[in-house]
């Protein structure tokens, strides 16, 4: 049996961010006389990023993100293979909606199945890395309200496991293109080379929906359309030759995940390679990248309050 000291009790009523409105003068002045307690203030200006922090961090985001993969694989017969298993299942499905009902063509007289698969894996991992970045907030509240630790370590570490679910998916692409594509080059192994690109647009934009969903749960219920939109704006299931050429086809251009997908299908099945004007879409990322950094620090010492 635990006896709580006044200590104990003091440390429990005072547990709040010191721009909390519910903190009064008295509470902050107790507070800061506790030893060893530390009071987080909210940033005046521009907060510092303190990436190294996160560095120095890393084996929380290892830690959290191999909580993540067993939970989710947990009590599973199957397990992991779920993570290959999903794309597969898709893949039929488009392929009968796509290949077979609506007469929709791959390049190169390229099997459809493939085609689209090879699109799907990366598209795949940029969804589940997006959605897990912008839920790793609301999704840890215990976290927030009771460990200090820098509050960046949750969208990082809800990164590993879609990883983990790209290494197993990127594998059946290899063995179907080994199978059923054109001969292999050396091609093949850029595929990886397009991955970083979907892992900055997810934890970009997911940062930004990461600090607005703590506050605004609506987020939360848009995702899904957003990316349902996304999905079909991006060429997984037709090919980019069937955009017609003007201002949509350069506005599809500057979709950072039509330079990956294209660019992944070009590597394994040796499609038309990306054009020059895709790669424009770099400077965006980066740009989304850095302001939601910044946003997100702003943010963050209001999250264990509202979450």
């Amino acid at each position: 049996m635990k006896l709580e000291t006044p200590l104990d009790a003091r440390v429990e009523q005072t547990t709040f961010q010191v721009g909390d409105a519910r903190a009064s003068e008295a509470d902050r002045d107790a507070l800061r006389s506790m030893p060893g307690a530390s009071i987080n203030r909210p940033p005046k200006g521009w907060p510092e990023l303190q990436l190294r922090q996160i560095w120095a961090h890393r084996e929380l985001i290892w830690f959290l993100g191999m909580r993540d993969v067993l939970v989710r694989y947990k009590q599973m017969f199957l397990g992991g293979l779920w993570a290959v298993m999903q794309p597969l299942a898709q893949m039929a499905l488009y392929a009968l909606v796509f290949g077979y009902i609506a007469k929709l063509k791959a390049e190169n007289d390229l099997p459809y199945g493939v085609f689209i698969f090879a699109a799907l894996v990366p598209w795949q991992y940029f969804a589940n890395s997006m959605t897990g970045v912008s839920m790793s907030l609301v999704g840890n509240p215990g976290l927030l309200q009771k460990i200090a630790f820098p509050r960046l370590v949750l969208p990082f570490s809800s990164l590993i496991s879609p990883i983990v679910d790209l290494t197993l998916a990127t594998a059946i692409v290899v063995v179907m293109v080994l199978f059923y594509g054109p001969t292999p080059s050396w091609r093949i192994l850029l595929i990886p080379a397009f991955y970083p690109l979907a892992t900055l647009t997810a934890f970009a934009i997911g940062l930004w929906l990461a600090a607005i969903n703590v506050r605004y749960r609506d987020v939360q219920h848009l995702i899904p359309f957003a990316m349902l939109f996304w999905f079909f704006m991006t060429p997984v299931v037709y090919s980019k030759q069937l955009v017609p050429h003007g201002v949509l086809s350069i506005l599809l251009e500057l979709n950072p995940m039509q330079l990956v997908t294209t660019g992944v299908r070009w590597a394994a099945l040796g499609t038309d390679p990306p054009r020059l004007m895709s790669f424009l879409s770099i400077p965006g990322v980066l740009l989304i990248l850095v302001s939601g950094l910044y946003f997100f620090r702003r943010s963050e010492s209001s999250f264990a309050d509202v979450v």
